[in-house]
């Protein structure tokens, strides 16, 4: 059993869990186009700190995490213009 464990923990060491599989930060994410509609707000830094507060999490280190931010953010961009 404690084998196990150390290979998960190496596991997760070498290549830790995105945050992208975080449901706080998934719906952070989802309420970023009604922030952006509500607030006027269209920065992108301050959407990042939006998402960020929301979900209790800094992911510009998380490269799947941030694609799918940035995603979002261009998605919403689009929509309000």
């Amino acid at each position: 059993m404690q084998n196990k464990i150390m290979l998960n923990s190496i596991k997760n060491f070498i290549s830790p869990p995105s945050i992208i599989d975080n449901q706080d930060f998934i719906d952070a994410c989802d309420q970023l186009g009604p922030f952006m509609y509500e607030s006027g707000i269209e920065d992108l830094d301050m959407c990042y700190d939006f998402v960020c507060e929301a979900s209790g999490l800094s992911f510009a280190h998380d490269t799947k995490a941030w694609e799918y931010f940035c995603d979002t953010y261009e998605t919403m961009d689009t929509i309000l213009k």
